[in-house]
């Protein structure tokens, strides 16, 4: 994707532990595997935030049964929502750190664009810089954004707030 041009990944990362409460491991069927954008500390960028865009405050989840066994390998932007982060609705404010989401993720792949042009890394575009990088990130998130909200007024599905 536009977003791994310049080295960054997209990976599988478990949000659950990996031993329950008793330190026995988890069965990996049994726990949560996201996909994520980045690459090491600063990555872990997950793909339903980059979906959905998702406000200051607000999390992203899957609006499909929990009961199904493919559940969390939905990634459609229809079967998607947003809601009150869980910090917010138990505690009544915000986390000290916001979750990352879409613009976090464009400066990210900008920041690995950077330091793969100054590694001297062959690339497909090698006159691209940083700034043009950016905004064509920005556009291709626009142009999505655009088209799910012309699918919704066609279809009448469900409507981003």
């Amino acid at each position: 994707t536009m977003l791994a041009y310049a080295g960054a990944s997209f990976r599988f990362d478990d949000k659950r532990r990996k031993k329950d409460v008793q330190g026995n491991l988890i069965d990996r069927n049994k726990r949560r595997m996201l996909v994520s954008f980045g690459r090491g500390s600063d990555g872990n960028v997950s793909v339903l935030r980059l979906i959905w865009d998702a406000r200051l405050g607000y999390q992203v989840y899957r609006t499909g049964a929990k009961a199904d066994p493919t559940y969390h390998y939905e990634y459609r932007r229809a079967t998607l929502d947003e809601r009150t982060d869980d910090r917010v609705r138990s505690e009544g404010k915000l986390a000290k750190t916001a979750r990352r989401g879409r613009q976090y993720a464009i400066r990210l792949a900008g920041s690995y664009l950077e330091r793969a042009l100054a590694r001297g890394e062959q690339l497909a575009a090698p006159s691209l810089t940083r700034a043009q990088y950016e905004e064509l990130l920005q556009e291709m998130f626009e142009i999505a954004d655009q088209l799910y909200a012309a699918r919704q007024e066609v279809h009448g599905t469900k409507e981003k707030v």
